[in-house]
């Protein structure tokens, strides 16, 4: 993990968007990219979370992915130019009559369910059957407070048993007694949950203060 900073940066360097008013570009690079490079070979994507037009820009940058379901609350209050992919150099699928990443081909917006835990646990109950779908790579941004163990299980059963990558911001990084541990927490219900190699890392680049992030495998 500690390695991918440079890629992770390289691989960001089309990218005009300017910052939200609550967090910098730099965070969702870190967020999106670190799962997507460390995957040799993302084709299926989810993306879960708040301002996921962001999410999605970043993800799309990667000429691999073929499909991306988004799961989102409220994406009204992010402006147009946040979401904008006329100046990210993606595949030729994508339609240039639009600007925005929510009508590139491979983007999948689902409204069904404004939280994913009733999808999830759907979609993990068919797990041996047809309709039952598997990600790549699963990038999360949603308040790890609101996790436990029987959701992410149902996000572990939804990851490709081959190579499948959980990513997540897990709040601000431990910097005294009075900042709650939350990444240890967290990597204690993945590895109640089956995910074989978790990861947590810091990063201070991506916002005023230390952020934790942790990336999970499958296997």
């Amino acid at each position: 993990i500690g390695n991918m900073e440079a890629r992770i940066r390289n691989c960001c360097t089309q990218s005009n968007a300017r910052s939200t008013v609550y967090r910098p570009i730099h965070y969702y690079e870190t967020l999106v990219h670190t799962g997507m490079i460390a995957h040799p070979n993302p084709r299926r994507v989810a993306i879960i979370g708040h301002e996921t037009g962001l999410k999605l820009r970043e993800v799309l940058k990667h000429s691999t992915v073929e499909d991306v379901k988004l799961f989102y609350d409220n994406d009204d209050s992010i402006p147009a130019e946040w979401s904008d992919c006329s100046d990210v150099e993606i595949d030729e699928a994508f339609s240039p009559s639009s600007k925005s990443c929510f009508e590139d081909p491979r983007a999948r917006v689902t409204q069904r369910f404004s939280n994913p835990r009733e999808w999830f646990q759907d979609n993990s109950g068919y797990k041996e059957e047809a309709t039952s779908e598997e990600f790549d790579v699963v990038i999360m941004d949603i308040d790890i407070q609101d996790l436990d163990a029987e959701f992410i299980r149902d996000m572990h059963d939804s990851l490709d048993e081959d190579g499948g990558i959980l990513v997540a911001h897990v709040g601000r990084a431990p910097t005294g007694r009075e900042l709650v541990d939350h990444a240890s927490h967290f990597k204690e219900i993945l590895e109640e949950t089956g995910f074989e190699s978790i990861h947590v890392f810091d990063d201070e680049k991506s916002i005023s203060s230390l952020l934790s992030y942790v990336v999970a495998f499958v296997d």
